[in-house]
């Protein structure tokens, strides 16, 4: 005779907020990488293109990492993804307001960001803390 197989219990699926926000969070990161390298090949002014293709660069990382953590439902992933998602909504919010220059680039960003935001605050309940012990 033989035994039946025990089947693991379904691991809890992530809300559709959460992988809406990591999905922005990666598409978001990408872009901001890709943007940091063309305008490192674009800028040929020694010193300031540098230091504006580093910005892209590692906004793109910070972006990646929420997105990746976001996706492992970890709160250390939202706030990594909110602050900066909050932080650039702010300021093209301001800067429509006053320059009123709209562009497609600048509602498609903002679109982007407040989506991540937006399902990030609506979700944030759903997140755990990471189980890692730190200290002594």
């Amino acid at each position: 005779m033989s035994t039946p197989l025990v089947e693991p219990p379904p691991s809890p699926r992530l809300p559709t907020g959460l992988l809406v926000a990591s999905t922005l969070c990666w598409i978001w990161g990408i872009m901001c990488g890709f943007t940091g390298l063309f305008l490192l090949t674009a800028l040929k002014v020694p010193g300031l293109g540098t230091g504006i293709v580093l910005v892209f660069v590692l906004l793109g990382v910070v972006y990646c990492v929420a997105g990746y953590l976001i996706r492992k439902g970890r709160l250390a992933g939202d706030w990594m993804g909110l602050i900066p998602a909050g932080i650039f909504s702010t300021f093209t919010l301001v800067a429509l307001i006053v320059t009123r220059p709209i562009s497609l680039g600048t509602v498609g960003g903002l679109a982007l960001n407040l989506g991540i935001v937006l399902s990030l605050l609506l979700n944030w309940r759903r997140l755990r803390t990471s189980r890692t012990q730190v200290g002594a």
